[in-house]
């Protein structure tokens, strides 16, 4: 019985050893091309999902692949969400004619975002999501599943920045720039 405890307990301090070593040496200088294409493929996955609009017709985020896109993971009962539209209506005014795409994925009812979008005057779309909406955020990086989640992807459908929690209005503005260059 002690003997297989040791065993085990060796086991585990190699493998730790070994994959320590590894993860330390040359594989490690491939990790940024790692990152890029676990990235990749989290952008995939947002583009290749589809989210009911106000008429209850599925909306594909496909249409906004090739632009420099704001997505805003957000619910009318989550204040920091609310009083970061605000600055989301601001900023998609900004850029507008720079082909920067601003979309508001709510995680809530349609009927109480639809009249939080008219008596604000939120001009960038709106989508409706629910637990399908929060498993996308957990996949683009929201591991907390909290709100509010902001990722900015740029026009070659690169991460750029992501956000949790309220954001400041030059953070996120210095994230857009980024991705417009």
């Amino acid at each position: 019985m002690m003997s297989n405890i040791l065993l085990k307990f060796n086991i585990i301090i190699i493998s730790v050893f070994l994959f320590g070593c590894v993860e330390n040496g040359s594989i490690g200088n491939n990790r940024n091309s790692e990152r890029i294409i676990a990235d990749k493929k989290k952008v995939d996955a947002f583009f290749d999902s589809s989210f009911k609009a106000f008429d209850r017709s599925m909306q594909p985020l496909a249409k906004y692949e090739g632009k420099v896109m704001v997505a805003y993971f957000w619910a009318t009962w989550c204040a920091s969400c609310v009083r970061e539209t605000t600055m989301l209506k601001e900023l998609e005014e900004q850029y507008r004619d720079k082909n920067v795409s601003f979309l508001g994925i709510a995680v809530d009812n349609t009927d109480k975002v639809e009249n939080f979008v008219k008596k604000n005057g939120i001009t960038f779309e709106i989508l409706i999501g629910g637990n399908d909406a929060i498993d996308l955020s957990k996949q683009m990086g929201n591991l907390r599943k909290g709100l509010p989640y902001m990722v900015v992807i740029d026009a070659d459908n690169n991460f750029i920045a992501k956000f949790l929690g309220e954001t400041s209005k030059e953070k996120l503005e210095e994230a857009i720039i980024k991705a417009i260059l």
